[in-house]
């Protein structure tokens, strides 16, 4: 009888401990939303894109950061911007033509007919005519020859791209998805140039980089970027770096970041920042890049359908430790960085970067 009893008060011990056990589990599964007030929104923010989604080239060893790390040795202080302050043109590339080309846009009603654009070359050799497919057309000269682009202005179709040399020969043609090609940056016969895909882009088109060989047609390299669109890059010291946005739908959030691409290692990191007062249907956007030896600066304008909007400046080292986020006054068409100093077009404040 006592050895029942004791089993028994044994039993009942290991159901009290169970039931506390319990309880724990239960409490940590269940913690309340507003405790998350009490963390560093750093350490919070979910993971931007998971890998599957994420397009690299296949050679490519790529590091990505996910985390947001702050530095709090600098701080971003408002001044009273210079009149007269002047910003260089998106496109770096821009040599002189040694021949007159004329765009003109062949448009039909009927939904059958392709709308073509077609190129006349007026050179010392002759006059000749080419003929593209899409709705606009623009060109551009380099010391190897004639860049002929036609495209879509929405950024939804293909757009088609031709080589010339001055003899007016064809060297090579390609297709590039994701709408309007922008050329970027040139050096020894390579030119990089960036696709501007549409904002809500049904093809699911990525913003893609390109280095491509004029005289050849190679393409030495093809990076496809997270995000859906990209308003300006800027090569710096062997890297391009970029800006973009990204719409999470499962969390009606958007995320803002900075990628910066190695051209000797081919490595590939980026940063984010979540956006503000914006949901994930982004309906107007536009995004500014520069840096300099010391930082890296984001300037960015989101609407979304609802008629929120956010705009922001964000200032990161060159290994992209976030330094901090502030509002800004102007959509930032035009945005330069000049030592510690930034500059946006329309906005009455210059921003410095300070020690505190």
């Amino acid at each position: 009888m006592r050895r029942l009893k004791v089993l028994f008060l044994f039993f009942i011990f290991v159901l009290i401990v169970l039931g506390i056990f319990a309880s724990e589990v239960f409490d940590v599964n269940n913690t309340n939303p507003m405790d998350l007030n009490k963390t560093n929104t750093s350490e919070i923010l979910p993971s931007l894109i998971d890998n599957k989604t994420n397009v690299y080239p296949s050679e490519t060893n790529n590091t990505v950061s996910n985390e947001i790390k702050t530095k709090t040795e600098y701080r971003i202080v408002a001044v009273p911007a210079p009149e007269n302050i002047t910003f260089e043109e998106e496109e770096r590339v821009n040599f002189t033509c040694p021949v007159r080309v004329e765009v003109f846009e062949w448009f039909w009603e009927t939904h059958t007919s392709l709308n073509n654009v077609t190129f006349t070359i007026h050179a010392d050799n002759g006059v000749a005519n080419f003929t593209l497919m899409g709705v606009d057309g623009k060109y551009g000269c380099f010391p190897e020859g004639i860049f002929l682009i036609s495209y879509y202005p929405d950024g939804l179709g293909r757009s088609r791209v031709m080589f010339l040399d001055y003899n007016l020969s064809v060297r090579w043609e390609k297709i590039v998805g994701g709408g309007i090609p922008f050329f970027e940056y040139y050096e020894d016969g390579v030119l990089i140039f960036s696709n501007r895909p549409a904002n809500v882009d049904p093809y699911d088109i990525p913003p893609t980089i390109y280095g491509v060989n004029l005289s050849s047609g190679e393409v030495i390299f093809h990076l496809e970027l997270m995000g859906k669109s990209i308003s300006n890059l800027k090569i710096f010291n062997g890297k391009i770096y970029y800006a973009s946005y990204c719409p999470v739908n499962f969390e009606q959030k958007t995320y803002v970041y900075v990628g910066v691409y190695d051209l000797k290692s081919k490595e590939y990191k980026f940063e984010q920042v979540q956006a503000e007062n914006v949901d994930h249907y982004i309906l107007g956007s536009d995004l500014k890049v520069d840096v300099n030896e010391k930082f890296i600066v984001l300037a960015y304008y989101l609407s979304d359908w609802v008629g929120g909007s956010d705009l922001r400046l964000c200032v990161f080292t060159t290994d992209l430790d976030l330094i901090g986020c502030r509002k800004i006054s102007a959509t930032p068409w035009h945005m330069k960085l000049e030592n510690n100093t930034i500059y946006i077009e329309g906005d009455p404040n210059a921003y410095k970067i300070v020690r505190e």
